[in-house]
């Protein structure tokens, strides 16, 4: 047997703003905010595969370290770039974003599909609200 652990595990998480109000309105605060989430995940061990940061919401597709559980997780990038964000003045009023998240699992063969979902954010939200989307997402996982 093989002294070697291997994992091949997925998640898509999703988060808002408090109150789902649009706070990261600028392109730059979106792409700070990408910046900081994106390093801080690479600091912590935490791979990431597809990040996009809209107004209102985060789509984040990662790597399940072994080390840390997706609640561990999210606290972790959600209280630390609230605290950035905050602490370096990217937005004014104060910024939070919303109580709880959600994740769906992914399996190998759909990380590129979810990816890509994600990369295209700015399209799909020409179509849809966030809300819609999110009810769209839960639909479709609790009807499979």
């Amino acid at each position: 047997m093989s002294k070697r652990t291997y994992t091949a595990c997925y998640a898509h998480l999703v988060w808002g703003t408090k109150d789902r109000v649009p706070l990261l309105k600028s392109p730059e605060s979106r792409a700070a905010t990408t910046r900081y989430i994106r390093e801080y995940a690479e600091e912590k061990a935490i791979p990431v595969k597809a990040l996009y940061v809209n107004p209102d919401h985060v789509h984040l597709l990662i790597e399940l370290p072994t080390n840390q559980t997706i609640e561990e997780i999210v606290k972790l990038v959600k209280g630390s770039s609230s605290h950035w964000i905050n602490q370096n003045d990217i937005i004014k009023p104060k910024f939070a974003w919303a109580v709880g998240y959600a994740a769906f699992t992914v399996s190998k063969l759909n990380v590129g599909k979810v990816k890509h979902y994600i990369e295209k954010q700015e399209e799909h939200h020409r179509k849809s609200t966030f809300t819609e989307e999110y009810q769209k997402f839960i639909k479709e996982v609790e009807n499979r």
